[in-house]
C-alpha cells in the first residue's frame, strides 16, 4: 500500500480515485473486506447522526418536576420587579 501511495503523486489524484486505485490493486476477496467493512462505518455513523439528542429531549423529564411556587414568572411582574430591587 505504502509503495502505491509513492508511486502515484497525491496532488494528481483526488481521495476517491486514491482508494478506487488501491483497490484494484487487492484481490476480490479483499475488496469484498473492504465494501462490509466500508458498510459497517456508514451505518455506524449514520446511527451516530441519529442518536443526536437535543437539551429538551435529555431534561424533559426534570422540566416542571420542581414546583417552586412562583408560578410562570414572565407573567408575575410583581415578583420581577421586587426581585430585582433587591439585589
Amino acid at each position: 500500500m505504502i509503495n502505491s501511495l509513492k508511486k502515484q503523486p497525491s496532488e494528481d489524484l483526488n481521495l476517491t480515485e486514491l482508494i478506487v486505485n488501491l483497490l484494484n490493486e487487492l484481490p476480490l476477496e479483499k475488496q469484498q473486506e473492504i465494501l462490509s467493512f466500508t458498510q459497517f462505518i456508514s451505518e455506524k455513523h449514520h446511527t451516530e447522526l441519529g442518536n443526536q439528542v437535543s437539551f429538551y429531549d435529555v431534561a424533559k423529564d426534570f422540566i416542571g418536576a420542581v414546583d417552586s411556587g412562583l408560578g410562570d414568572l414572565s407573567t408575575n411582574k410583581q415578583y420581577l420587579h421586587e426581585s430585582l430591587h433587591e439585589k
